[in-house]
């Protein structure tokens, strides 16, 4: 089961929360946040999950219809790791 809320306090700044539990697992809890810069066209953010104490960081690009993401994730067991999202929107 999973159960999340977003909450944006005011424009630029969106908070989440959210349990996730499986039959065979103790719950996990993350929380997250994301602060908007420079007119929607760039964001960092931040979260932490309690079940793998993984702690992230990353920052998202806009430019028209082309998003660029980057996330850089720290864990106690795997070490760090880092993740590239790059997506266009095909817009009429």
């Amino acid at each position: 089961m999973k159960a999340g809320l977003g909450y944006r306090p005011y424009q630029k700044l969106l908070l989440l929360a959210e349990t996730e539990k499986h039959i065979n697992f103790p719950a996990n809890f993350k929380a997250g946040i994301e602060y908007q810069l420079l007119q929607e066209k760039l964001a960092l953010r931040s979260g932490f999950s309690t079940l793998t104490n993984r702690a992230t960081f990353g920052l998202g690009f806009r430019a028209r219809q082309l998003y660029v993401d980057y996330a850089f994730g720290s864990t106690t067991l795997l070490g760090q790791s880092h993740h590239l999202s790059l997506s266009y929107t095909f817009q009429k």
